[in-house]
């Protein structure tokens, strides 16, 4: 008997405090939520029956807002309907990056003012057809002061967010590809007008006009990439490639670009020769993926590089670029000793593919340097490519018998010998 009433006295101990602080904290939240309505009296009186969950309704500005106060984690959320279609969805943070699908509804004004409301520490995000701000979960109760400021930063965001949204999605895109200030955003919406656009289409037109010899090169990109490209595209994409102030992420791709656009502007010889002595210059000036788009434009314009020329720019290039590069070597009809020349590359994976070139087209003149090749590299798929390639040139043009002579032209030195691991005794001497 004793101990129950113990219980029970521990119990009252327990429960009445845990009412009387419920009670205490919901009239916080009820306090927090009543200088709200008395700043804006539009909203309805407080709702909920439970003890830590209130809410406001009222019509603002002709929409219906909604306020939920939520005891438990102290959070506030504010819903308010705006004119995004339901399934666009905007989680607006620092590091996100618009889709296709979300970038024409984030004009500069409407991201202003979403970056006001976040930098005023709220959460805010679009979805459903519905703006959303939230206080985030805090053990700090909410000032009144900090609540009416939430209200006012999602009304100036809801004010944009509508204004933005009477301008159709094009005209949109194209006052932010013409005129927006952030480059980033400005680039995305200049490609989504450009993209499959016609030369007909007067708003593709305008984009396209304003951008070819815009200052950034991210929109004079978009513009030379552009279907309908004309006369001054060609003219941006000459003096971008040979801009080394121009990053090559920008410049890679007008390289490619270049030769279709001679094509389609019927460029005449002339012009042509004087276009692939620029594309070569850009190639020598460079040493990765534009240095393979220049070659890549070269060879598309029917002006393959000489073998040499092209061995000595791979023996430069950064790893990517020599993968990129040697099947281009190894298709030309002298490639043979400028590819054995690569045999030295100490990056593996150059390496094999350089050997795997010369089983293609090699003769008996590439049999020595791989068979030394195979005989000193410590990388097992080294070691299995220079076998391999001995093996195709060997079933191509027959081993080497006891004593036999192939000449090779110079990749060795005058009077050279080589041994060749197909027959004991077998020699090759420079011519």
């Amino acid at each position: 008997m004793e101990l129950i009433l113990l219980a029970a006295l521990v119990g009252a101990m327990i429960i009445v405090p845990g009412a009387l602080f419920g009670r205490h904290m919901s009239g916080k939240v009820i306090k927090v939520l009543d200088v709200v309505r008395a700043k804006y009296p539009e909203f309805g009186p407080v709702e909920g029956k439970t003890t830590g969950n209130k809410t406001m309704r009222g019509t603002i500005e002709g929409a219906e807002w909604t306020l939920n106060s939520a005891l438990a984690n102290t959070q506030h959320v504010l819903s308010v309907p705006v004119s995004v279609p339901k399934g666009v969805t905007l989680e607006v943070t620092p590091t996100w990056i618009p889709s296709d699908d979300t970038l024409p509804w984030l004009g500069s004004r409407v991201r202003r003012a979403l970056d006001k409301c976040r930098n005023a520490g709220f959460q805010p995000s679009v979805e459903d057809g519905r703006l959303i701000v939230a206080r985030p979960m805090s053990t700090i109760e909410a000032k009144p002061s900090e609540i009416v400021t939430m209200v006012e930063r999602a009304m100036a965001l809801r004010h944009q967010l509508q204004a933005w949204a009477r301008k159709g999605t094009r005209h949109r895109l194209k006052e932010m590809a013409t005129k927006d200030p952030e480059p980033e955003f400005a680039r995305h919406a200049a490609r989504l007008v450009l993209t499959g656009a016609g030369d007909d289409d007067t708003t593709a037109q305008a984009v396209y006009a304003a951008c070819v010899k815009h200052a950034d090169p991210g929109r004079r990109q978009q513009a030379i990439l552009w279907d309908h490209a004309g006369t001054e595209a060609l003219a941006a994409a000459r003096a971008m490639i040979l801009d080394g102030a121009v990053a090559h992420a920008f410049r890679a791709p007008v390289a490619s670009r270049i030769p279709s656009l001679m094509d389609s502007l019927d460029v005449d010889d002339a012009d042509r020769e004087t276009i692939r002595q620029e594309l070569k210059t850009c190639a020598a000036r460079n040493n990765g993926e534009l240095l393979v788009a220049a070659v890549d434009a070269l060879m598309v314009s029917g002006s393959a590089p000489d073998a040499r020329w092209l061995a000595s720019q791979i023996g430069k290039a950064s790893k990517s670029a020599r993968l990129g590069l040697v099947p281009h070597l190894a298709a030309m009809p002298d490639a043979e000793q400028p590819l054995v020349s690569l045999l030295d590359d100490s990056a593996p994976g150059v390496v094999e593919y350089v050997a795997e070139a010369l089983g293609r087209i090699g003769t008996h003149a590439s049999l020595a340097p791989l068979n030394q090749l195979r005989g000193e590299t410590s990388f097992g798929s080294v070691k299995r490519a220079a076998s391999k390639a001995v093996g195709a040139i060997e079933a191509r043009h027959g081993r080497l018998t006891r004593g036999g002579v192939s000449l090779v032209e110079d990749a060795l030195e005058e009077g050279a010998l080589s041994v060749s691991e197909a027959e004991e005794g077998a020699l090759a001497v420079t011519a």
